[in-house]
């Protein structure tokens, strides 16, 4: 019985957008602030789990 990714695929792809548009949120509050400001702290942490998301595509395209 094969296995169905598609949906597995469409919530990953789902994360991605909702994760990209909180770094463009983020990315608005940090300007101008200061390092280590909150604001710079989250959007770093958004940034790092939309680079693990989309290393998680690649390899799940990767292998089928």
């Amino acid at each position: 019985m094969a296995i169905d990714r598609s949906g597995e695929r469409a919530a990953l792809d789902a994360e991605v957008e909702d994760t990209q548009g909180t770094i463009a949120k983020l990315r608005e509050a940090a300007d101008g602030t200061p390092p280590g400001h909150g604001s710079r702290v989250a959007l770093k942490r958004a940034e790092e789990k939309l680079a693990e998301l989309v290393k998680h595509i690649t390899r799940r395209d990767q292998t089928g």
